[in-house]
């Protein structure tokens, strides 16, 4: 299994909860799926997160050059400082979702 960059990021429940639901989606996106259907797996986990209570982020770090999060910036997520974080929209939550169900 592939970690991130960093261990408190790839160990958050929410990004865990959603390596699970890739995870379960993985056989049918890899083998019993068109092209269309594809994409419509990749946007229904996207709706499922976002429709959480609390909502789920589809998050990357903020600032820098092309918003790469390499610049700094007056706070993180929770507000104590660090980097911010800003949501990269539904389009590339799904190209990630996507990439996600395609490498596992």
């Amino acid at each position: 299994e592939r970690r991130a960059r960093g261990g408190a990021v790839y160990n958050h429940r929410g990004n865990v909860y959603y390596r699970r639901i890739v995870q379960r989606m993985m056989p049918t996106y890899t083998f019993h799926c068109s092209k269309k259907e594809k994409k419509r797996i990749a946007v229904d986990i996207v709706a499922h997160v976002r429709s959480l209570r609390p909502p789920g982020r589809f998050l990357e770090r903020a600032g820098g050059a092309g918003g790469d999060g390499s610049g700094p910036s007056s706070e993180d997520a929770s507000g104590r400082g660090g980097r911010s974080w800003t949501d990269i929209g539904d389009r590339r939550a799904r190209e990630k979702t996507s990439q996600a169900l395609r490498e596992g």
